[in-house]
């Protein structure tokens, strides 16, 4: 796709202009009221294995969605690289959600030329949307994977804003948050008119899950005004302390799927069965 230079100038001045305003809790907007999106019961799925739990799982919970990795990116050298997934078909013609992965290693493309760098993974977001068009699936949603450096937000969401101008531009787009994410206070301006919404991840956090810690995340979350889905993962880490396990925080945050803009939540099963989690999180609602 042709982009002038007028556009990635626009692109860089609009990170400019929001990095000089990041992160300063004085004199921010009041947000909007936040309405939920159709509350989404879903699995991720990764690997082959995984769909087999999703299979598996869809026959006692026939309401289950699924969300597909579909291709990743990363930076190899300085050369954005991107590597297909699983077929969009791989559960029917009809997923939930596609999800797009972005590695960490992108970083180091982004900073060398933020400009060249956005430019690719457009062209590339076009060219795997068109191939996925040519299956005959159809899909809700499209989910970005990245766990964008604090710093790199106001980046990130021009980025959001030229891939929503260009390849995602009549798609309803998710991305995944973190707690470090919400907990900056000008997130959801950042965000806010470019996503339907954020998933927000509680596994692999690192965070103590306890009441306090978790009222903590919760009250931010809700500052963002954003509508949002949980992140569950449904397997535990070897050797990780029971304060930071990922049933500790399935049953501590049971109550915010009834907060203002939850929308349901999504479980990442990292190949093993999880119908246990699911449905303590299905009772919980």
């Amino acid at each position: 796709m042709a982009v002038s230079t007028q556009g990635w100038l626009g692109l860089a001045t609009a990170a400019l202009v929001s990095l000089a305003t990041f992160g300063r809790s004085g004199g921010a907007a009041t947000p909007p009221p936040v309405a939920a999106r159709e509350a989404v019961t879903g699995q991720w799925i990764w690997t082959a294995r995984d769909r087999q739990l999703f299979e598996r799982a869809r026959v006692d919970h026939p309401a289950l969605s699924a969300a597909l990795l579909i291709g990743s990116f990363d930076c190899d050298g300085s050369k954005l690289r991107m590597r297909r997934g699983l077929s969009p078909l791989s559960v029917g013609k009809n997923p939930r959600a596609l999800l797009i992965r972005v590695e960490d290693s992108v970083n180091r493309c982004l900073n060398e030329d933020a400009d060249r760098a956005a430019q690719n993974l457009d062209d590339a977001l076009a060219k795997l949307l068109r191939e996925v068009k040519d299956t005959g699936a159809s899909f809700s949603e499209l989910q970005l994977d990245y766990d964008s450096p604090v710093s790199k937000l106001p980046r990130y969401a021009a980025l959001l804003a030229r891939l929503k101008r260009g390849s995602l531009r009549d798609v309803e787009l998710w991305i995944t948050s973190i707690p470090v994410h919400v907990e900056q206070p000008r997130y959801g301006e950042l965000m806010r008119g470019l996503v339907a919404g954020h998933i927000l991840q509680l596994f692999d956090t690192g965070l103590r899950c306890e009441p306090r810690r978790a009222e903590t995340l919760r009250a931010a979350l809700a500052a963002q005004a954003l509508p949002y889905r949980l992140g569950y993962g449904a397997f535990e880490r070897l050797g990780a302390p029971e304060e930071r396990s990922h049933v500790c925080w399935q049953e501590l945050t049971a109550a915010w799927r009834r907060d203002a803009g939850a929308s349901g939540f999504w479980i990442f099963p990292a190949g093993l069965a999880y119908e246990q989690s699911l449905t303590r999180l299905e009772g919980a609602r």
